[in-house]
């Protein structure tokens, strides 16, 4: 288990708050960004401030990464042009 920092982007008129967040992490082949954002109730925050990710509307959470990890999960110019050619 994990836990990130967010900040509260947008505050809607009924209360609920749009959030926004990432996190480096540091890895000894590269970096990598996990960012997530989305829609939070005030009645979801619990002690510390803090929101379980279940609890978060709309929830988009992306994985980045940057070195020689991500570089070896890309694929290759030859998968690429089978899947322009034949994406099924």
């Amino acid at each position: 288990m994990g836990t990130m920092t967010v900040m509260v982007t947008r505050v809607y008129a009924n209360g609920n708050m749009w959030i926004e967040g990432q996190k480096l992490l540091s890895v000894s082949q590269g970096e990598e960004y996990v960012r997530v954002s989305g829609l939070v109730r005030p009645d979801d925050i619990g002690p510390g401030n803090s929101v379980n990710s279940n609890r978060i509307a709309q929830a988009n959470v992306t994985y980045t990464g940057a070195g020689d990890i991500a570089n070896a999960t890309k694929q290759g110019w030859y998968g690429q042009a089978v899947n322009v050619l034949s994406p099924l």
